[in-house]
């Protein structure tokens, strides 16, 4: 009968144990949500980005996008990206500070499309295609015709050579599967 009580006391010690453990981290995690949007906001203004319309680009917390309002939409009027505290959006808030003007001129397009057509029940193609390019692109930017051209025949003689300069040549704006990449990889 003791040996069970001790079992059944390790038991409750270790699942007490575990919550201690576990709950400390979420309260760090969440704390290191707000610190990480006010990193982003403390080098927002110094790199001085501007969204689709202009807007001084912000960052704020996915929960404080309005009601109702698009993500596209509400990041071309105040400059303001919902950001959730995930890789994919810690991916994509680096894409606004690496490639500020593509990114600003796909917020415009897509804005642009939003005041043509409204919000829907779907994005529509347009502003589907312009969310698969933000998302994944990879934009190649190559001087040698040879290597462009292997790349449009989806085949070449020296696929070493070409892997070489395409990770010389790319330009990546594939946050998404970057966050992916990350999630598989650990």
């Amino acid at each position: 009968m003791q040996r069970r009580l001790g079992r059944a006391h390790a038991i409750v010690e270790s699942r007490h144990e575990h919550l201690r453990r576990t709950s400390r981290p979420r309260a760090v995690q969440l704390d290191r949500y707000a610190a990480y949007l006010r990193t982003l906001n403390d080098d927002a203004p110094a790199a001085a980005h501007t969204t689709g319309r202009g807007a001084p680009l912000a960052f704020i917390a996915q929960d404080d996008l309005p009601d109702g309002a698009s993500y596209e939409g509400h990041i071309a009027q105040t400059g303001c990206v919902p950001t959730r505290h995930n890789l994919h959006d810690f991916f994509n808030g680096l894409m606004w500070f690496a490639q500020p003007r593509i990114k600003a001129a796909l917020n415009a397009r897509q804005t642009a499309q939003i005041d043509a057509l409204g919000i829907g029940p779907t994005r529509g193609g347009m502003r589907d295609a312009l969310t698969l390019f933000d998302e994944n692109a990879v934009l190649f930017a190559c001087a040698d015709p040879a290597l462009a051209d292997a790349l449009r025949r989806f085949g070449c003689a020296a696929p070493f050579r070409i892997a070489r300069a395409f990770h010389r040549c790319a330009r990546r704006m594939e946050h998404a599967l970057r966050g992916a990449h990350f999630r598989r990889t650990r």
